[in-house]
């Protein structure tokens, strides 16, 4: 099983902060970015409201929201606006969707080097489990003040 992921990690502490890109997981089967072509894209601002579409002029407020709306078969885009997340729905995190056997994939894209920051307020972790057999890439996210005993940032399972 495997579990790909675009993002800066290595030994996360509570006060590291990720930004750009490298990977983790199978580096040989990573797509570029600029390649995917999205069969399905979801937005999600601060000023959003998760009772909304999730569209470009309708976005989520969290990404536990814009998450729930993808499948597994889908290829997604959640296009992450300019601002800071906080609170439950923007941490502790499950993305638990078989990409692997229904050729979907997930990419989380923010507005941009540090423009798109999840900050967890020393009280949480941002991803609390992520499946092998997910396909994740994270491209131009900040993610700061995260804390768990098992890994601040993301833990894969």
């Amino acid at each position: 099983m495997v579990l790909m992921a675009i993002l800066s990690i290595g030994a996360v502490s509570a006060q590291d902060n990720l930004s750009d890109s490298s990977v983790v997981g199978l580096a040989d089967d990573v797509t570029q970015l600029s390649d995917i072509s999205s069969q399905k894209s979801v937005y999600i601002s601060p000023t959003g409201d998760d009772s909304g579409s999730g569209s470009e002029e309708s976005p989520f407020a969290s990404l536990d929201k814009a998450i729930s709306s993808i499948n597994a078969s889908d290829n997604a885009v959640i296009y992450v606006s300019e601002g800071v997340f906080t609170g439950e729905k923007n941490t502790d995190l499950t993305i638990n969707l078989a990409h692997t056997n229904y050729g979907g994939s997930l990419t989380i894209q923010g507005a941009g080097k540090d423009k798109s920051v999840f900050d967890a307020n020393d009280v949480a972790q941002i991803f609390k489990s992520v499946s092998a057999d997910t396909v994740l890439i994270l491209k131009d996210l900040k993610f700061t003040h995260a804390k768990a005993a098992s890994g601040s940032v993301l833990n894969g399972k």
